[in-house]
């Protein structure tokens, strides 16, 4: 009896280290917390800043951060990611189309047409673009579709660009006083970094700005 009970015990002790050993695997191939930026913005977790903006098919453009001229609110090392819906009409027969714009038979046949000066002849027509402009520096690499930042169309997460920056949206259309109908533009940022300097405090959308008192 005394041995069975001792070879039950070795037994049982080997089991308990197996079970522990295979814990200990299973704990280890988990992934890791995501803790870039970029990782963040691939994995879906909450982003720092959030704002959505009504952009209208008559109104020029709108941004982040919202408002007139306002001031830059993407910095180094933050990573962007945009989520837009919508339509717009293009004039007063229905014409609508999406944020994509005109794709196919119907981009062909608008940019076809003589004597239209289309304000981003590269892009889709009626499309919805972005592009980041430093204030008060100017314009910061190519203008882009809305959708290459949006994974929902096939974009992208995208690292900010290496100066201060907002980002401006425009609709790619010669004449926007007989549109219609809107898009709705989330845009979401991951911050590099939300500690700042001596003498800053961080304020959210607008990232480290200098104390007031």
């Amino acid at each position: 009896m005394s041995i069975r009970i001792r070879w039950s015990g070795v037994l049982t002790g080997a089991a308990i280290l197996a079970s522990l050993a295979t814990g200990t695997e299973l704990a280890h191939a988990q992934p890791p917390f995501p803790t870039t930026p970029m990782e963040r913005c691939v994995r879906n977790t909450t982003p720092d800043v959030t704002q959505t903006v009504t952009h209208s098919g008559n109104q020029v453009g709108a941004s982040f951060p919202n408002g007139t001229n306002p001031p830059n609110g993407i910095f180094p090392g933050d990573v962007v990611k945009v989520i837009i819906t919508g339509a717009v009409r293009i004039d007063h027969w229905g014409n609508t189309y999406g944020p994509s714009g005109a794709t196919g038979g119907h981009e062909r046949y608008w940019k076809s047409l003589q004597g239209v000066r289309w304000p981003f002849p590269e892009l889709n027509a009626f499309s919805s673009v972005a592009r980041w402009n430093n204030n008060p520096g100017g314009w910061v690499g190519d203008p882009m579709r809305t959708i290459s930042l949006d994974p929902a169309f096939g974009g992208s997460c995208t690292s900010a660009p290496n100066i201060p920056v907002r980002l401006l949206y425009y609709i790619n259309d010669p004449g926007i006083s007989d549109n219609g109908g809107q898009w709705t533009i989330r845009t979401d940022v991951y911050r590099a970094t939300t500690t700042c300097a001596p003498g800053f405090f961080y304020s959210g959308i607008y990232g480290c700005l200098p104390r007031p008192w």
